[in-house]
């Protein structure tokens, strides 16, 4: 059996810059629509929940990692503002795991950058 990596092990050492300077609404809207492709590919719904997480955390703050000082709403509007086609499952998986394993802003941030450093 696979062990799960505690991500509060990352804790201060992960390094991220935005990219981009999307507002609330526009990361949103890129959720939103993100969401009806996930829809479309009827994945888990552990995907679907998480990604609900990451939505509902712009209105309620929840989406700030302070140990390592980055946005997981961020790292995800960067990841969807890129040709993200050939990683779609690998997203929806993380996001999955996210939902399951650590809904903290550090399991949030830690799952998605691991994304987000696949394009950089």
């Amino acid at each position: 059996m696979n062990e799960k990596i505690n991500v509060h092990e990352f804790d201060t050492q992960l390094k991220y810059i935005p990219q981009n300077n999307f507002t609330k609404e526009e990361k949103k809207k890129m959720f939103e629509e993100f969401k009806s492709e996930m829809l479309d590919l009827n994945v888990e719904q552990n995907c679907i929940y998480g990604l609900d997480l990451i939505i509902s955390g712009l209105e309620n703050n929840t989406n700030y990692d302070d140990k390592n000082n980055c946005d997981a709403s961020d790292i995800l509007s960067d990841i969807l503002s890129k040709d993200y086609s050939e990683l779609i499952f690998l997203i929806c998986e993380q996001i999955g795991d996210m939902y399951l394993l650590g809904r903290c802003p550090q399991g949030r941030t830690t799952r998605l950058l691991q994304i987000w450093n696949m394009f950089n």
